[in-house]
């Protein structure tokens, strides 16, 4: 005998089942909005704010406060990565990654401006009439010596230039015909251009700490 078919009834759950299940999500519904809310809240403040860069005291004011008497105050400015923002102008290194690079090459020199500058007035025959500029770039926050003029010639003639470094390495550069310079350091540190003369490479002529 063949019965006809007859579709099943789907079953309704309980109304005790369901209301369980509901309450039980509950707590990761609410979690779940407040966690849409922060990262909401979070968006929000970045697209705000503003990407202009903060102004900078450059000053030549020296300070002791870090514990070394030859570092510079660093000035307050916002962060960009591991550098401070300065301005616009491009360059190729700052402060102390600048420490024994080219100005030229970094482009430091086209702001640079000369600090201190003196004539040679020692008696080796070989810088007279020979100038010493200690140079300075803001831009890079970097210093160097650059002279014109000098004959100076490895131990034949033995004379340099040299930008002394407090607390920092010594850059020497050659002076021996038309314009030359040492390479750079961070002016962070209290910096000066001087000559050296004779075999022992002797001081003989310096600016002023700056």
């Amino acid at each position: 005998m063949i019965l006809p078919y007859r579709a099943r009834k789907p079953q309704e759950p309980s109304g005790g089942n369901e209301m369980s299940s509901r309450a039980s999500w509950r707590p990761v519904r609410r979690s779940l909005r407040v966690e849409l809310l922060s990262l909401l809240v979070v968006v929000t403040s970045l697209m705000s704010a503003s990407p202009a860069a903060a102004s900078v005291d450059y000053s030549y004011t020296h300070s002791t406060e870090s514990g070394d008497p030859w570092l510079r105050a660093q000035p307050s400015a916002s962060l960009r990565g591991d550098e401070y923002l300065y301005d616009d102008t491009e360059v190729l290194c700052y402060r102390s990654s600048c420490n024994g690079q080219d100005p030229e090459e970094m482009e430091c020199a086209n702001d640079a401006r000369s600090l201190e500058s003196f004539w040679y007035e020692g008696s080796s025959p070989w810088l007279q009439s020979t100038l010493l500029e200690l140079r300075y770039s803001s831009a890079c926050d970097a210093a160097w010596v650059r002279t014109t003029g000098g004959d100076c010639f490895d131990v034949w003639r033995p004379c340099v230039s040299a930008l002394q470094v407090s607390g920092g390495e010594e850059q020497m550069g050659g002076p021996d015909g038309g314009q030359n310079w040492t390479r750079m350091w961070s002016f962070r540190y209290y910096v000066r251009g001087c000559f050296r003369s004779g075999v022992d490479l002797q001081l003989d002529g310096c600016t002023a700490w700056r």
